[in-house]
């Protein structure tokens, strides 16, 4: 098993799923004030598919809750299979690199 690369492990997001929904939650901190950190959360719901390849499936959602309300976003599914454990690293590294506020805005 390779082991997973920083920039994958750095941008690890806590998710769950509410039927229809998915829900990612963030904690937000003020450090400026020394608070304490605040969970909130957003919920994104699918619409359509946009797109099928070789590691998965793309699909449209937006956000219907939380600080990002009205935002789009295309989302990959990417296929589980533990002989090609090591695509799935490479393109999660991908992923996150494309991810960045820098290139994806």
């Amino acid at each position: 098993m390779s082991s997973i690369p920083d920039l994958v492990r750095d941008n690890k997001l806590e998710t769950s799923f509410d039927h229809k929904f998915t829900v990612h939650y963030y904690d937000d901190s003020d450090n400026e004030e020394h608070r304490r950190s605040n969970q909130r959360s957003e919920y994104w719901e699918e619409s359509e598919q946009l797109a099928r390849g070789g590691f998965g499936e793309v699909f449209l959602q937006h956000c219907v809750k939380g600080k990002h309300t009205h935002e789009f976003r295309a989302v990959k599914k990417i296929a589980r299979s533990r002989a090609r454990q090591f695509d799935y690293v490479s393109e999660l590294e991908i992923i996150a690199k494309f991810s960045h506020r820098r290139v994806s805005r």
